[in-house]
């Protein structure tokens, strides 16, 4: 948006930058329009050449507009793996590139993501007991079973940004064919006051992955003065609090009949996210196995960017032009409000 835009280039006035782009064709519209205005963003402070010393390209390694661009230009280039798409590819140069920058624990991340994947990949027969297929299992059964939302509620605080992330990771790679089930994603202890009234009381149509790890019960101390009916908090902390948020919002889910799968993390590092990452990649994999779809592509977003590119007005995209006209012909009845 032109305030987002707005605000990029107020963030970084007067700042020394580099610009990483991330696409695997390079065609997508956004990252395609944004990586040209980044360029000229770098070119007008530092000159064409030191431009293209601080331009980094995350892409194909062999095919696609932004390969051809970043050869073209002499730009540095990390190689996202062919056969990975991009909602499985965060333990990649995709993400791995932009967690070396942040000074994250990209190693952790990897050693915790190949714990889990190795003996996959080591030995394909211990499949029937590895936890990534038994949540898959878990997962299928309840899909069979009519339950068609999946909750995904997290209570570590850190890790509140992995539920926009698992949504797009399940939805994107189960919703086909009539099939799959709806991610929410949930945070605790914020929607425990909101969310967790429909999930409780709602359609019993829900399960839930709950995510959560030992509580630090160093962090901000209760005082020992506090009013009256506060008094039995006295001497504790919020971690405390927390732990008893996560125990009472389990056993509350068990009352009412929410089948829940406990992701109970041994604690909040960046391995143990590694590890979190790769069982649910694998499971989401494998969940797709079972309901016979294909959980690594995503017809109706395609389609939904042709259409796109059609109102656009890109060459060839005349078809797609005309269903989108189907569309935009049918007569709207407006309300004012």
């Amino acid at each position: 948006s032109t305030r987002a835009w707005n605000e990029l280039q107020h963030l970084l006035e007067g700042k020394d930058f580099s610009v990483a782009i991330i696409s695997k064709s390079g065609t997508t519209t956004e990252p395609a329009i944004a990586t040209r205005a980044l360029r000229w963003m770098l070119e007008r402070k530092y000159g064409t050449e030191e431009a293209k010393k601080r331009t980094y390209a995350i892409t194909d390694p062999a095919k696609g507009a932004l390969r051809q661009m970043a050869t073209e230009e002499g730009w540095e280039t990390f190689v996202i793996p062919p056969n990975v798409g991009g909602r499985y590819s965060v333990l990649s140069a995709v993400g791995m590139v932009p967690a070396v920058f942040m000074g994250m624990d990209w190693k952790g991340l990897l050693k915790g993501a190949m714990s889990v994947g190795r003996p996959l990949a080591q030995n394909p027969e211990a499949l029937l007991d590895h936890p990534a297929w038994k949540l898959a299992r878990w997962a299928f059964q309840m899909s069979e079973a009519g339950k068609s939302q999946v909750i995904y509620f997290c209570y570590i605080p850190s890790w509140s940004t992995f539920g926009p992330w698992f949504c797009q990771l399940w939805a994107e790679s189960l919703g086909k064919d009539g099939k799959g089930t709806q991610p929410i994603p949930a945070t605790g202890v914020t929607d425990q006051h909101s969310l967790l009234q429909m999930f409780l009381d709602g359609p019993k149509d829900k399960t839930c992955l709950f995510v959560s790890a030992p509580a630090d019960k160093g962090i901000l101390p209760i005082p020992a003065e506090v009013p009256a009916q506060w008094q039995y908090l006295s001497g504790q902390t919020f971690g405390d609090v927390l732990e008893a948020e996560t125990i009472a919002t389990r056993a509350t889910l068990a009352e009412k009949d929410v089948p829940t799968v406990h992701l109970d993390m041994a604690d909040a590092s960046a391995e143990s996210a590694g590890k979190m990452m790769m069982l649910l990649e694998a499971a989401t994999i494998f969940t797709g196995w079972l309901m016979g779809i294909n959980p690594v592509d995503q017809p109706a977003v395609e389609n939904g960017k042709k259409l796109a590119r059609a109102r656009l007005g890109m060459a060839g995209t005349e078809a797609d032009a005309a269903r989108l006209a189907a569309f935009t012909d049918i007569p709207s009845v407006n309300t004012e409000f």
